[in-house]
């Protein structure tokens, strides 16, 4: 877990004020909070080290509640509150509304006061300041700050703003003269599970809803059945807390305030049953969706309702405005502006005049305060995967989905293959596959991933395959099963790395990235043609696992491509032409095209139902009956055949007490079947009278 703090921590650093003047200009500018303001602490993170410095940045994504906490802390250290949202900033505006707030008068003693840090400003809103006045509006106001409180030695004002504009604050003040120990910057991260709790019983008291208090044993065992159903679907179990991606959904006030509606004025003991059977991933993954759509809506309720509100008695069309900013439409506008770094793109083509206008301002006010942004970032990868799923799936908006996930400057999480598999209903586009592998992979090590890919064409089928992404050391959930067109115009495409795989694809396949090559480790791939994006293949070959090749066409790398192998593993390729450099060393002339045939397929069969054993021997040839039963074999009689077959012949038995099959490695030796015969394209005079006894 990240260093985190307790927030309290940082109030004891920041000077509570000692002196105190009457507000003579009551504009709501800058004022005293005499009453205290409901509260949660937060924890933060430290940026920027503080160092006796007089300024102090606190910064965090939007909905957060930063001004609560500016308010909180202005109350607690007797400080003064200062409100920039409707500040257009310039040159001498810091001390010009000094002296409107405490009269021109008074100026000299508030400015020494300040000077000497006998009184605090906590000073909130800078986005909206960013907003109306620009950089140099924030520079001037920064300046004059500086210039005032550049000898004191003690945090006596505090900028509040979101990450973004922080960035801004910190660049400025490190421009000015003597100023790297004058200030420090934290910020405020998502709520852990007590803050947690605690926000949600405010807010549903807020709500007028106070049941949590009086039936609080149910209501929480309700809450954290939903909590546990959301870690599930992250796949982190218990330790959802103090996991970062995790927290950052589950401790963010805006699902929060979602997992309070769904809390509110309801039966608790109906939550928990339903919740209560949502414990798998793939049940939480459907509550994630869920509450991700819910939070959607809501957002859209934000951006739309006053639209309504001040275009309903004006225009006849104002109906139009009911359908803006839609759950799509905001992921579409929330992707483009992390893909262009902070620039917000709306299009209005389709809007009436009249609307145009107000709709982009609306936006360009609220986009930097959604829940989905941390900056020009995601603020949780459930958002950004969320996201990726849906537009990678719609033709229209594939592209910025694909640029966003080349860029590799974020790890693809699990969530991402799920909400593709739910969206898609188990269909897939071939180029996509690569990102869904990259996904169901991504908590794993490449070495010592147990994940098994298998992609053939359906008999009789008209390019039509069958692509299985399985993980035999996990349950059914995390299996994954698709259908997918194979053609020269949609071919298969796997981006940085490909392990424990078998192929069969009558079409070309793509590997690497224009970024970096393609690792290959254990793999098994007959396909019409291989193009290779990147300038390197590296072939893992560690714990003797052995890689094959086999391609139909002649494709000719670039002179500088590089064909690396590590690990004493065997690496074959066979093409006309693969007898030439680079790929001269691993030429096998013993590589032939598999036979298509009917013991081709039996073959094939046996293959699939081998290889999870082949392929993990130092684990002692056990795996789980019911992982073979149902991923492996499946509903296939062919496959059920085969089993059998190597269940009579004492190959493959149960052992019962585990609920494991076994493999005998002396009967197989007996009937003159090897692990090297499984590696091969097309089976030997033995194996073929093994196969035509089935």
């Amino acid at each position: 877990m990240e260093n985190l703090s307790e927030i309290n921590n940082l109030f004891k650093e920041i000077w509570t004020s000692t002196k105190a003047y009457n507000v003579e200009n009551t504009d709501g500018t800058i004022y005293k909070l005499n009453n205290p303001v409901t509260y949660i602490p937060p924890q933060i993170k430290e940026i920027k080290s503080y160092e006796n410095g007089p300024i102090i940045i606190i910064s965090a994504p939007g909905a957060v509640g930063k001004t609560t906490l500016a308010k909180h802390m202005s109350h607690v250290k007797k400080g003064y509150y200062w409100d920039l949202s409707k500040h257009t900033l310039g040159d001498n505006s810091f001390i010009g509304t000094l002296a409107q707030t405490f009269g021109y008068s008074n100026l000299p003693k508030v400015l020494e006061s300040l000077k000497k840090s006998e009184i605090t400003l906590f000073i909130d809103a800078f986005d909206e300041a960013y907003i109306r006045s620009g950089l140099d509006g924030i520079r001037s106001f920064i300046q004059d700050i500086y210039s005032v409180i550049d000898k004191s030695t003690r945090p006596n004002v505090v900028l509040f703003s979101r990450s973004e504009t922080a960035e801004f604050l910190q660049l400025e003040l490190m421009d000015l003269p003597n100023s790297e120990k004058k200030y420090c910057v934290y910020e405020i991260d998502y709520f852990n599970q007590s803050g947690a709790n605690q926000f949600i019983k405010y807010w549903l008291r807020n709500k007028g809803d106070e049941t949590y208090d009086t039936h609080s044993a149910t209501f929480n065992v309700a809450l954290n059945a939903i909590f546990t159903s959301i870690s599930a679907g992250m796949n982190v179990g218990f330790d959802m807390w103090n996991t970062e991606d995790t927290r950052s959904f589950i401790g963010y006030a805006p699902v929060l305030e979602t997992i309070g509606s769904y809390l509110l004025k309801s039966d608790y003991n109906k939550i928990y049953n339903e919740f209560q059977d949502a414990k798998t991933m793939e049940k939480g993954i459907e509550v994630i969706s869920s509450f991700i759509n819910q939070l959607l809506i809501r957002e859209q309720g934000k951006v739309i309702n006053p639209l309504i509100s001040s275009n309903k008695d004006k225009h006849e069309d104002w109906n139009i405005i009911e359908n803006l900013f839609d759950p799509i439409e905001q992921i579409k506008i929330v992707q483009k502006y992390v893909l262009n770094h902070g620039k917000i793109e709306i299009n209005v083509e389709n809007l009436p005049i009249w609307l145009q206008d107000e709709y982009v301002q609306a936006i360009n006010n609220f986009l930097p305060d959604h829940p989905f942004l941390k900056g020009k970032l995601y603020s949780s990868p459930a958002f950004r995967d969320y996201s990726l799923s849906i537009l990678i799936s719609d033709p229209a908006t594939e592209d910025i989905s694909k640029k966003l996930l080349d860029q590799g400057n974020f790890a693809i999480t699990p969530l991402f293959i799920f909400f593709y598999q739910i969206r898609n209903e188990n269909h897939v586009k071939g180029s996509h596959i690569g990102y869904l592998y990259d996904s169901a992979i991504s908590r794993i090590g490449a070495e010592e991933s147990m994940i098994m890919t298998f992609i053939k064409e359906r008999s009789n089928s008209n390019n039509i395959y069958d692509i299985e992404i399985l993980n035999p050391d996990s349950h059914s959930s995390n299996n994954f099963h698709f259908e997918c067109l194979l053609d020269k115009d949609n071919p298969l495409v796997f981006n940085n790395r490909l392990s424990n795989a078998n192929i069969e694809a009558k079409c070309d396949i793509f590997l690497g990235s224009t970024r970096g090559g393609i690792e290959l480790n254990d793999v098994e791939i007959y396909v019409d043609g291989i193009n290779f994006l990147g300038n390197n293949c590296l072939f893992n070959c560690f714990n003797e696992d052995s890689s094959i090749i086999l391609r139909a066409n002649n494709e000719t790398e670039p002179p500088s491509f590089k064909v690396e192998k590590k690990g004493h593993g065997a690496t074959m390729v066979y093409w006309p032409g693969s007898e030439m450099y680079p790929w001269s060393q691993f030429h096998s002339k013993d590589l032939e095209e598999s036979q298509n045939d009917e013991t081709g397929e039996k073959f094939y069969a046996l293959k699939r139902i081998l290889s999870p054993f082949r392929k993990h021997r130092k684990k002692g040839f056990a795996k789980q009956a019911e992982f073979i039963d149902n991923e492996i074999v499946g509903s296939s009689e062919l496959r059920k055949r085969v089993l059998a077959h190597l269940k009579t012949k004492g190959i493959i038995r149960l052992q019962s007490a585990t609920n494991k099959y076994i493999i005998d490695e002396q009967d197989m030796a007996k009937i003159g079947i090897s692990w090297v015969d499984m590696t091969k394209s097309s089976y030997t005079s033995i194996v073929k009278t093994f196969l035509n006894e089935i």
